[in-house]
């Protein structure tokens, strides 16, 4: 369970901690026994530290430079900075509502479910009860507050608009800054109009009129690193290189009539190369192309002797008079 409280000055760390003293003895029926703190001066006064020895209160310090040693302290205080920082950036508000952030992670927080104690959250252990979480909204939401007929005519407005910023410990209610007269209010009859994350991207606008071009590059530029990226991108080998000259150099020699050959093409192009005798080039068929198969071979019908044998290419025929049987 943790509390926060919000000082003007540190001289105020006395009262405060003699009212947390009473208000956790009087809530737990426990008594207090041991403080530990670091060494600065609102822990070290002598008014302190007699309160502390009439209480019977053991004051632990640290050693100087070595916040380690009250790591439980110091690793939460700054779970709740990161919290807060988180809220403020979401809602879109100002720095000046630090307070109202680190109180809502405060109590966020308090009724979060915790690893460490069996999946409960800290204000069950402490109460023993399961907090109502009803009432929790999105932090810097708008908010329409209901204005009672007692603090308006007849034809005004029953609503104002506000922006919710937190919660409140002793009263069942919200609390709500009104940014026409700048002052934060505890509300019950409010409707939470509430925006996701791709809503408030919408409505917030960034100023990038000054120093565009530091920021975003001419088209010009863009192109021109696209393309060196490109060439970086596509540049091989010098294996690849060399091949390249080859061709190269193939396509200056076809027009003295030179074949395709690797000696020719790996000649120097200042040394004169003899021209080799050209085969005569052999037709090749495509795979793809139809191949004409070979026409099958007819017959003749058998006549009445049955003798039927002769192909229909042939020209001679066959009379039954010149076929003797022996």
């Amino acid at each position: 369970m943790a509390f926060v409280y919000f000082l003007k000055t540190k001289d105020e760390v006395f009262s405060f901690f003699k009212a947390f003293k009473t208000l956790v003895e009087n809530q737990t029926g426990r008594k207090l026994k041991v403080l530990r703190s670091d060494n600065g001066t609102e822990f070290c006064s002598k008014e302190f530290e007699n309160f502390l020895q009439l209480a019977g209160i053991v004051h632990q310090k640290t050693c100087a430079y070595t916040p380690e040693q009250n790591g439980l302290c110091e690793r939460y205080n700054r779970t709740i900075v990161e919290k807060a920082r988180c809220l403020l950036f979401d809602a879109g508000l100002k720095k000046c509502f630090w307070a109202e952030a680190v109180n809502t992670a405060v109590y966020l927080r308090n009724r979060s479910i915790a690893s460490g104690l069996d999946n409960k959250t800290p204000i069950e252990i402490w109460t023993g009860t399961k907090p109502d979480v009803s009432n929790l909204r999105i932090f810097g939401s708008k908010a329409m507050v209901h204005i009672p007929k007692e603090k308006r005519l007849k034809l005004d407005r029953k609503a104002t608009d506000g922006i919710l910023v937190g919660y409140s410990d002793n009263i069942k209610g919200h609390q709500v800054y009104n940014p026409k007269n700048n002052k934060v209010t505890i509300a019950r009859d409010i409707v939470v109009i509430e925006e996701g994350i791709d809503q408030k991207q919408e409505v917030i606008h960034i100023n990038i009129s000054e120093g565009t071009n530091d920021i975003f590059p001419m088209k010009e530029e863009r192109e021109e690193c696209t393309q060196e990226v490109g060439n970086m991108m596509h540049t091989k080998p010098e294996k690849d290189q060399e091949q390249k000259e080859v061709l190269s150099l193939k396509e200056s020699h076809d027009t003295d009539g030179f074949e395709d050959s690797e000696d020719v093409l790996a000649a120097e192009p200042a040394e004169p190369v003899p021209a080799r005798p050209q085969l005569p080039s052999q037709p090749r068929h495509s795979p793809m192309l139809p191949v004409e198969m070979p026409a099958k071979r007819l017959r003749k019908q058998t006549d009445r002797y049955g003798f039927g044998v002769v192909c229909e290419g042939q020209t001679s025929e066959t009379s039954a008079s010149e076929i003797s049987l022996n």
